[in-house]
């Protein structure tokens, strides 16, 4: 977890050298996946459960996927990956 996101442990996510990894139940947008935008925490097992934790949601699911797009772009310059997935 950093900035009060949740993002995936993967080769793919840019993760801090300190970051500890922890086992959650999430889930991630439905335009998008652990390789482009944070997850949120969640135990809906239905469409509706999913409806309505977005609509009591206080955090803004397009404001998540832009953070995680501009930290991936950042890991990626960093780390000289010069191949973008379109």
């Amino acid at each position: 977890m950093r900035d009060g996101l949740i993002w995936s442990h993967s080769p793919f996510v840019y993760q801090e050298e300190d970051e500890a990894v922890e086992e959650r139940i999430v889930r991630f947008r439905t335009v998008g996946d652990m390789s482009c935008t944070a997850a949120v925490e969640s135990y809906a097992a239905t469409i509706a459960e999913v409806v309505g934790e977005i609509r009591t949601s206080t955090i803004s699911e397009e404001a998540r996927e832009l953070t995680t797009n501009a930290q991936k772009l950042q890991w990626k310059r960093e780390n000289n990956k010069d191949t973008f997935r379109k």
